[in-house]
């Protein structure tokens, strides 16, 4: 072979081949593939084209927080204060014997009220003529009925006075009972409408008079009603039987200042209570003489 001739030939052991040009030719050397190799792998690394445009990651899409909707709290009601109610006229007068005769009604209210008594009425009792409390030698049964005949547990009570009137067939009696003062009445008032309310039937145990005649009564009454008005009141319809003979009507009781008034009015009369006219026309004219005889006192 020449020296100067292309050698040509696989290394040892086969792999790669390489072509030695000679001296004055180009020579592909294996080491120069190595390095450019390893130079765009080194840019590769550091460039990612695979990787695309770098993009921010994402934000984290935050999970809604449920904020619970508040209870709303509530408006507390308003307390009711209670209306002081204002005391009608007279409730702190003191009434004695003499002011107290401004307290009873007169004839001419009774012929104008009462259907049965527009002909006219007769004065029965006069000013001090009835003594307060039960005729002598009478009871009542049950004792504990005995206020709903007497107003009042005292004996005597500080005054009492009392008018009556008639006709035929009516009777209406008045009383007028009297205190120490306001407070006493108060008291008196309240334990009387307590036992009115728990005997709705009673007996007044008389016994026979002087001719022989008993004169016992038994005393039936309804509820009593509040009455309508400027002072406290109480009404109840009223049936009385006594030697055989009944009597129906109204019993009422009115406060004003030391005073405890006590009405009852009753009919034989065939009309029965229609006769008497209206319950609420009857305690009107006690309320009207109550008022007219606080005024007078100024």
């Amino acid at each position: 072979m020449s020296g100067n001739g292309p050698v040509e030939g696989v290394a040892a052991g086969g792999g790669v081949s390489a072509t030695v040009e000679g001296a004055g030719g180009r020579s592909r050397a294996p080491w120069r593939v190595l390095t450019v190799a390893v130079a765009l792998l080194v840019v590769l690394l550091v460039w990612h084209p695979w990787a695309g445009t770098p993009q921010p990651p994402p934000s984290p899409t935050p999970t809604p927080v449920e904020t619970p909707t508040p209870t709303p709290t509530p408006t507390p009601s308003p307390k009711r204060t209670p209306v002081p109610t204002a005391s009608p006229p007279g409730s702190a007068t003191v009434f004695d014997i003499a002011t107290a005769q401004g307290l009873f009604v007169t004839d001419q209210q009774l012929v104008e009220t009462i259907p049965d008594a527009a002909a006219g009425v007769r004065r029965t009792i006069g000013p001090g003529q009835l003594a307060w409390g039960l005729p002598a030698g009478a009871s009542v049964l049950p004792v504990s009925c005995t206020v709903a005949r007497t107003v009042v547990e005292l004996s005597p009570p500080g005054g009492y006075d009392a008018r009556g009137y008639t006709t035929d067939t009516l009777v209406w009696v008045q009383e007028v009972t009297l205190l120490a003062d306001p407070a006493a009445a108060r008291t008196a008032f309240a334990a009387l409408v307590t036992t009115v309310d728990r005997c709705p039937e009673y007996a007044q145990v008389t016994g026979p008079d002087t001719t022989g005649t008993d004169t016992t009564a038994t005393w039936t009454a309804d509820p009593a009603i509040e009455g309508q008005g400027l002072y406290p009141s109480i009404v109840q319809p009223l049936r009385t039987t006594a030697a055989a003979r009944d009597a129906v009507g109204y019993r009422g009781h009115l406060l004003v200042g030391n005073a405890i008034v006590t009405w009852t009015v009753q009919t034989t009369g065939a009309s029965g209570t229609d006769g008497l006219g209206p319950v609420d026309d009857l305690a009107a004219i006690v309320q009207d003489r109550a008022l007219a005889a606080v005024r007078s006192l100024g």
